[in-house]
């Protein structure tokens, strides 16, 4: 070992190069890894760029990381991913109480799945300071446009035993590529029947954007 009164006057003078601690959560050479609470490696398809992460607290009883890739033409976007981890705040003593329905595993873990339509536009009237808020304000920040009309294929799991922390990985993709509106295939945020195969579609396509390679 190096003493410690030769290493730092070389420090100093930039002679030796003292690695960084590396991100907790971040993006590199495709794949995204969060290095704490909870585990995760992901590999996401490389037509996607990730652009960064916003983080807030959510009606000041939990805390959101969203991190968030996009598959954009110049400014408009047509297909994103959003990786969000989210755990209640030491003020409070709520449980993420919802179980695993419709099960896809992902890796190792089985995640709860869903398909659903909205209106960004509507969804920030409705609640503003929640997550599509965040979310839209970000991508505006970045310089990309976001359509009001979204489908998303929903995969999610609670990440620990005492249940205040959640994962949860939405696709995005813009309802207008279906060649329909909102108001033509979905009802309160679900597939009209007649129209369930766009739904199953979506997912087909959402599993073969990314990849759980282990947590």
């Amino acid at each position: 070992m190096v003493p410690q009164s030769i290493l730092a006057p070389l420090c100093a003078a930039g002679l030796v190069l003292v690695p960084s601690e590396p991100p907790e959560r971040g993006f590199e050479n495709g794949v995204f890894t969060s290095e704490r609470f909870p585990l995760i490696r992901m590999k996401v398809d490389p037509a996607f760029t990730y652009i960064g992460s916003v983080t807030f607290e959510l009606k000041s009883i939990a805390l959101v990381d969203r991190h968030i890739f996009v598959d954009a033409d110049g400014e408009r976007i047509n297909r994103m991913i959003v990786l969000q981890f989210e755990g209640f705040l030491d003020n409070n003593d709520h449980t993420y109480l919802w179980g695993v329905t419709n099960p896809i595993s992902l890796g190792e873990h089985d995640y709860k799945h869903n398909t659903f339509f909205f209106d960004t536009s509507r969804a920030i009237a409705e609640n503003p300071g929640a997550e599509t808020d965040h979310t839209v304000a970000f991508l505006e920040r970045e310089r990309y446009q976001l359509a009001s009309e979204q489908m998303v294929s929903r995969f999610a799991r609670v990440v620990d035993a005492a249940r205040r922390h959640e994962l949860i990985i939405f696709y995005h993709e813009n309802v207008v590529a279906t060649g329909h509106s909102l108001a033509e295939i979905s009802e309160d945020g679900g597939i009209l029947p007649q129209h369930i195969a766009i739904a199953e579609a979506l997912t087909r396509r959402s599993l073969k954007s990314f990849s759980v390679l282990d947590d």
